[in-house]
């Protein structure tokens, strides 16, 4: 397979990337097609589209891939502030994205969209995790603070 599954990689000079495993996580090799800024950060494929990937990177973007054809990505929305985390919502198509320096994000993977945002924190955009119905958690760094927000109150 060529998708990374929840492995965190980091982008050579030569255009490949090399990964770093979390626990019990499968390593993979990687090959963009693009250069990308700093680190590179792919979550678990979607069960029903195993060959579409998503990653983000401190270029500021969220980037949608289908690994069966690698040269270009399919969608790619910027988001800003350098991605630090990507969190599939298990109840729908939507991502939370922790942009460091610009707060929170929804993504719509079927639009690929970003449909909501979320700026309350005063710190470094951190950590996201899916509540349920909705709901998220986000964390900031310097502040200490965790959030909990309704994502579909637009």
């Amino acid at each position: 397979n060529t998708y990374c599954h929840q492995a965190v990689v980091s982008t050579q000079s030569t255009g490949s990337t090399e990964g770093s495993r979390h626990p019990g996580a499968p390593l993979h090799r990687l090959h963009l097609p693009v250069p990308r800024d700093g680190s590179l950060l792919c979550p678990p494929p979607d069960p029903d589209t195993p060959h579409r990937i998503i990653s983000g990177s401190y270029d500021e973007t969220v980037v949608g891939w289908d690994t069966r054809a690698m040269r270009q990505p399919l969608c790619v929305v910027k988001v800003g502030g350098g991605v630090w985390r990507i969190k599939r919502n298990p109840e729908n198509s939507h991502v939370l994205v922790a942009g460091m320096h610009n707060g929170f994000h929804v993504v719509d993977l079927k639009t690929f969209e970003c449909v909501k945002s979320y700026d309350g924190h005063k710190s470094l955009a951190y950590g996201a995790d899916w509540l349920q119905n909705g709901l998220v958690a986000t964390c900031s760094f310097y502040d200490n603070l965790v959030t909990v927000w309704d994502s579909e109150q637009i």
